[in-house]
């Protein structure tokens, strides 16, 4: 279940067939259109008008283009590729409600565009691409919270696929839970030494709770993550609690290697496998990683561990 860097962002996407026959004609190829700003369009405009108008010209239904193994609605594949990861990128960084609109107006004319051209091959590569994206649990810009409001009209848009649908409930519904800025589930686990703690017992201002397996190469990858200078001295100073818990139940196993997880970490485990059940956490990879606030509400979920710990080292304690 281990996390693996993404090398190509557009070779992990599945490629759709051929657009459905019918068509004599040939159809058009494109680069992908460039958002066309007004004349007078004040400069601290711009970034919003782009997002608003980022597909506008793309997703056109007036106009049919090729559609087969290598272009997405007459767009070279790794193009719209690169195009949808930086407009997912960007959406990322802003407030959840402006994200989320935009979301739901993107998914909106992607409906429409599939609703004038059925046979086009836009709108289900375009499903596969943003659940791709954005909640592989591989992905590096996965974000479960600008997923749900796609998703959740996914799971019952007519053109979304029949076998694909119980898969998207599920996503919907796992993006739903926990989301950012509500409470923490609180558990308890026990230490190496068999002493029992909850989470919520443990009191700081910052707490970045992992679910980990020691000894795997991405758990490694996560520790060297938040072993800065800064975030050491926030964890000495009691600023910041690093809690790991291993949710298998190989427990010999993980005493053996729990001893080589940082000495300034909590690490537990879950004696009562409510987390390994997901009766608390969906934790579809490991390492899992979220960061709580001083009331245990949720920063951060299922987050990338070196957006984690930049968030960390930049905030004021």
């Amino acid at each position: 279940m281990a996390r693996i860097r993404i090398i190509s962002l557009a070779a992990a996407l599945l490629l759709l067939g051929a657009c459905a026959g019918g068509r004599q004609e040939p159809l058009p190829v494109r680069p992908f259109p460039e958002v066309q700003f007004p004349a007078m369009l004040p400069q601290e405009e711009a970034a919003d008008y782009a997002l608003d108008h980022f597909w506008e010209a793309y997703l056109d239904p007036s106009v049919r283009y090729l559609c087969d193994s290598t272009h997405i609605g007459g767009v070279d594949e790794r193009s719209v590729a690169t195009q949808l990861a930086t407009y997912l990128s960007v959406l990322e960084n802003l407030p959840v409600d402006r994200s989320a609109a935009r979301m739901d107006a993107f998914f909106g004319q992607l409906e429409r565009y599939q609703a004038a051209d059925t046979a086009s091959n836009v709108f289900g590569w375009m499903a596969d691409a943003v659940d791709h994206y954005l909640f592989d649990p591989n992905s590096e810009i996965r974000s479960e919270e600008l997923y749900r409001p796609f998703v959740e009209k996914l799971a019952v848009s007519p053109f979304a696929k029949e076998s694909m649908r119980a898969r998207y409930a599920y996503a919907a519904m796992v993006c739903g839970t926990h989301r950012i800025g509500t409470p923490a589930s609180d558990f308890r686990f026990f230490d190496a030494r068999g002493r029992e703690h909850t989470l919520y017992g443990e009191r700081a201002p910052l707490t970045i709770l992992l679910f980990v397996n020691p000894g795997c190469h991405a758990c490694e990858e996560t520790v060297e993550a938040f072993g800065s200078e800064r975030i050491l001295s926030l964890s000495a100073a009691g600023k910041l609690r690093i809690i790991s818990i291993y949710i298998d139940d190989d427990l010999d196993d993980w005493r053996a290697k729990a001893a080589a997880m940082p000495a300034h970490w909590l690490n537990g485990y879950d004696p009562d496998g409510l987390i390994r059940s997901d009766q608390l956490y969906f934790v579809r990879a490991i390492p899992s990683v979220y960061l709580l606030d001083a009331n245990k509400n949720i920063l951060m979920k299922d987050a990338v561990p070196a957006q984690v710990a930049a968030y960390v080292e930049n905030t004021e304690l």
